[in-house]
């Protein structure tokens, strides 16, 4: 897995199509136990932000996020599609009998968004005030570091438990 860490580079897909040329990044990996452990690469755009407590501190909340609710992914869009087949079939199983099609549809749909919201990176409710969920938390340092912050790679591992990236 570290393999994979390093053989990425440094640039980072922009929501219109670019790539940035400088990004500052934190990598920080946590062992929660003697057992198992986190790691999690967080890019920020300036390159004195990593220095910032602020940053730091809230590197180390996602890292303890990331022990604690054990995200498949970072976001929905990421969730692999086995999956979610897995999940929306058991979802429309659980339904009762005799509903119309659009209504079962729209059941399994919520009940996707419970889904995502427990297994999902950016939809989970933060450990430390769960009325924000990382998203939000995110957009907040954003506003007040004045810097667009993203969570590139995450991992979380067990002993016993096979490794996958995000």
């Amino acid at each position: 897995m570290a393999d994979a860490f390093r053989s990425q580079g440094t640039k980072e897909a922009k929501p219109d199509g670019g790539e940035s040329e400088h990004t500052e990044q934190a990598k920080h990996s946590t062992s929660d136990k003697p057992t198992g452990g986190v790691l999690v690469e967080v890019g920020a755009e300036k390159a004195d932000t990593g220095a910032n407590d602020d940053f730091k501190q809230l590197v180390r909340d996602i890292t303890l996020q990331i022990a604690a609710g054990n995200p498949v992914c970072i976001f929905r869009d990421q969730v692999p599609a086995p999956l979610l087949a897995r999940e929306r079939a058991i979802y429309a199983d659980q339904v009762p009998a005799g509903k119309p099609a659009n209504i079962i549809e729209k059941i399994v749909d919520g009940r996707m968004g419970k889904f995502y919201s427990t297994h999902c990176q950016f939809e989970q409710a933060f450990i430390k005030n769960p009325d924000q969920t990382i998203t939000q938390l995110i957009e907040e340092k954003n506003k007040a570091l004045g810097e667009k912050i993203t969570i590139r790679r995450i991992v979380r591992y067990m002993v016993g438990e096979e490794i996958a990236a995000s």
